[in-house]
Parts: C-alpha cells; structure tokens; sequence
C-alpha cells in the first residue's frame, strides 16, 4: 500500500500539508511568532521562522504590499479574522476597533500584548498628588500645570494646565510638585528651571503662590526664598515647611510677604519627608517632625527652641506623620513592616503596630482627626488602617511637667493584654504578639503610590492615586475586615 505521506512532499518551511497556513495568524510586526494548524500532526518537523524570511514595516501589514510573504503568515483575510475576534472577546476593550491592516495600527495577537484602556492612561503625566492639612482639597500636579478638587463631595475646583514667567517671557519652568491651602483657592506650585537652561550650576526651585480668588501668580516676594532642590512643601495655618535635600526650614506667612524663622539639618534626605501641625487653632505654636542626621532617628521640634529626637527605627527613615493636635508622631522605616507611635512630648514609644511581614515601601501615613486611627499605604497596593490605643484625655501638648505624657490604653482593653498578663510569668514572650494587627484592609493595584487621609465624616478613608484614582471606603470600627468601597472616580477625567 502507497505510503499517505507520499501524496504530499514535505513543505519547504516544513509540514506535509499545502494549506496548512491558512490558518496562522500573523502577529504584531516586531514579534514574528507563528500558530501551526491543530490537525497538523508534523509538529517537529515546524522549525521556528528565520526573521529574514518575515517582512517588516508596512509591507507586512499592507496586503496589498509588494509581498512576498512566507507560508508561515496567514492571508490578510484570516488576518483580519483572528484579530477581530480577540478585539470583541475581550471585555477590557472599551474604544472602537482599529484596523488591523492599517500601517499606523498595533495588529496584537493576545490580550498581553494589547494596549488596555486602563485608569491611568489619563494620568500618565501627573508628577504629584497631595492632600491639604485638612483633607478637604487635593491637588494633581503635571509637569505644566495644576489641578485642585474638593473631597467631600468630590469636585473639580478650578483647573490651570500652564503658567508663564513673571515677565511673560516664556513658560514659567516645570512644574515639580504643589501644595494647597486649606480653602483650596491658593495654591503653592514648586518650579525647577528647564533642563536647557544656559546655566545649570546653583540651580534653585523656585515656590510661587497662585491666586484663583485673582487670577494671577502672586509676586515672587511673597514665596519663601529656596536654596537648591525643593523636595516638599507643607502649609499649616501662618507656617510654611520647606524640605531640602538637607535642610528643612520653617517660613511665617503674613500679607507683608513670608519671612524665615528657623532652619534644621536633616542629612541627605530624597523623598522630603516632613510633618507639621498645628498645636492650637489661632496660635503661633506649631510642632515640625523631621529626619535627624543619624540613621532611623526623627527630631521633633518647636517654636520656643525645644527638641526632641527620636529613636524610631534600626533602619533609615521612610515616612513620618504627626497628628492634627500635634500630640503624636508616627514614623515607619524603609523595611516597611513596623509602624510606631511617639509622644511627641518627650519621645516615648506608645505602640508598635505591625503592616506585614514581607518588605514595603510605605507611602503615606496619616492620623484621623481625633487621632484615634492611624492609615498607612504601600507599594504592596494595600490600605491599612490601626487603631491608636493611646489615652490622650488627660495630657495637652504643652504639659511638659508629665514625665510619663500620654498614657498608653489599659491591657484590659488592648488585644494583646492577654499575653503580658497571663503568659509573661511562665515563658517569654514573642515580641510579635505585643504588636497590633490593623483593623480593617483595602486592596488596590500594585505599584501605583496612593496617599491616604481621613474624612471629617466618621471612619471614612479618602485615598488618591498616581494613576488619577479617587477612593472613598468606610470601615467598621468594631468588627475587623476590609472596607467598604463608597466611591471610585478617575479625577483626571473630570471637568
């Protein structure tokens, strides 16, 4: 008997049968993958399609190119066939089909390869989000402009895609980062000289204030005076706080312009971390945290010269946060997994509350406004909220004749009471039990920096992303779990 394989000589690309590449599809230009029909049973004798033998450029996406094309690539009608139906079996594409034949139109061949119309496509030029003091306003800063929205309920304020120079001249440089202030129509907007600039050497960013009560950049006198890089800006109240990259310096604001106070050493510091609160409302007093020189060590400071410093972590400093009053100070380290909670007063360790035992980078962190919770963000994409059990009813800032200040909350009510009671007359215990857990949890993407802050309605978190994302979550106070989504918003999108 004839042999079947007979009837048909081997292909020159390999397989026995002529047609068996009508039903390849070809893949995007720059990937030059191959997909062997499923009733072909020669699977080793397909080598792997030399790049010479594929065409590129619009050649291989024109059918109607001057060709000619390997076997290995399909005609352009089953082409066009297999793209359309990955385009309409995925649920993730929203915008109109492209033509895959066209020469200026990605021809993808799998939903990895797809470009996905994802939130953060709108936002792909912001350069900085931040809160305001009070949480009530946030800004969204891109490299040419500013953006200003209200938390509660969320909406758009007023918009300012560019700015000039003060002598209209030209663009008034790249916009870095910003800071609102607290009725949200003045703004704080950091400038850093364009990288073509003639001279580079002793470049300084520059913070000018803009009015939209006005309509206009305020003059440059009324901006505190920088040196070198500005890496953060912080209003509260008349108090201005200018982070360096080895210097914070404290600024008075009055209608007479801002005048310089203070200045503090904090060693090389790149992210500008920093904190400030306002002791009292109407007063002069204030307290600022910063990073000392040594390593995992923070300096708590004050108007009438008094300092504190802290011994947070073994590990170089990542975050820091003070509570509204200005009573505490939260601190994490660059491992990530502890938080810790300072008496501001004279620097004793209140608590130690654990995110995860895996490393992270933390973000933000933030107290509520009775300083009862504590929220923290990561890289790890999660949202962590602790309560602070810690008795603040008794002690005010100011009392400086309290050796002990605050008074951590009684075992009777702490979750881990049980183990210094109970277990600490017969073994040691693991220090891992005596740090709390959060209470409640909300998961988003990882990767993207969200900040956090605290609602002025009851256990309400706000939290803003890189990725131009808006969230409103509620937790339960009692029952630990993860939050409850209120809102979501793509803010970048909004008008």
């Amino acid at each position: 008997m004839e042999d079947s394989n007979t009837s048909t000589q081997p292909h020159a690309y390999g397989g026995r049968r002529p047609f068996w590449n009508e039903t390849l599809a070809p893949v995007q230009c720059s990937s030059h993958r191959t997909k062997r029909a499923l009733d072909d049973r020669d699977v080793g004798e397909v080598p792997i399609v030399p790049l010479a033998d594929v065409p590129t450029g619009s050649a291989a996406c024109d059918p109607g190119g001057p060709g000619p094309y390997p076997p290995q690539l399909a005609s352009a009608r089953n082409a066009q066939r297999v793209v359309r139906t990955a385009w309409t079996t995925s649920s993730r594409y929203k915008s109109p089909r492209p033509d895959p034949m066209s020469p200026s139109s990605p021809l993808p061949f799998s939903t990895r390869s797809m470009t996905m119309a994802s939130p953060s496509a709108a936002a792909d030029s912001l350069v900085h989000v931040a809160f305001n003091s009070k949480a009530t306003h946030f800004v969204a800063a891109t490299a040419t402009g500013i953006r200003v929205f209200s938390c509660s309920p969320l909406e758009h304020v007023f918009s300012k895609s560019s700015f000039a120079s003060p002598d209209s001249s030209g663009s008034a440089g790249e916009v870095t980062s910003a800071d609102v202030i607290l009725s949200g129509h003045l703004v704080a907007v950091v400038f850093r000289e364009s990288a073509d600039a003639a001279d580079s050497s002793g470049r300084s960013d520059k913070i000018r204030y803009w009015s939209e009560l006005y309509r206009q950049m305020m003059s440059e006198d009324m901006g505190p005076s920088c040196r070198g890089v500005v890496r953060a800006v912080r209003h509260v109240g008349s108090h201005v706080l200018v982070a360096g990259e080895d210097k914070v310096t404290v600024h008075e604001m009055s209608r007479c312009g801002v005048k310089r106070t203070n200045g503090f050493d904090t060693g090389p510091n790149p992210l500008g971390l920093c904190a400030l609160a306002q002791v009292d409302r109407g007063a002069q007093a204030f307290v600022l945290a910063c990073p000392l020189p040594a390593k995992g060590e923070v300096q708590v400071r004050r108007p009438r010269g008094c300092r504190v410093d802290v011994p947070a972590h073994n590990s170089s400093i990542a975050c820091v946060a003070l509570s509204r009053d200005g009573r505490l100070l939260a601190t994490a380290g660059s491992k990530g997994t502890l938080l810790r909670i300072f008496s501001t007063t004279d620097g004793k360790k209140l608590q130690e509350l654990r995110r995860g035992a895996d490393r992270a980078d933390i973000h933000c962190m933030a107290f509520s406004p009775d300083s009862k919770w504590l929220a923290a963000s990561s890289d790890k994409g999660t949202i962590h909220v602790f309560s602070v059990k810690v008795d603040l009813t008794s002690w005010t800032p100011e009392d400086g004749d309290n050796p002990d200040g605050p008074n951590t909350a009684s075992a009777a009510n702490s979750n881990q009471g049980w183990s210094r009671s109970f277990l600490s007359g017969f073994v040691q215990v693991p220090r891992y039990f005596k740090q709390d857990c959060s209470l409640a949890k909300f998961r988003l993407r990882e990767g993207v920096k969200y900040l956090v802050a605290f609602s002025h309605e009851p256990h309400t978190v706000l939290i803003i992303g890189m990725d131009g994302s808006f969230y409103r979550c509620k937790f339960d106070p009692v029952k630990a779990g993860d939050m409850k989504q209120l809102e979501y918003r793509n803010f970048m999108k909004m008008k």
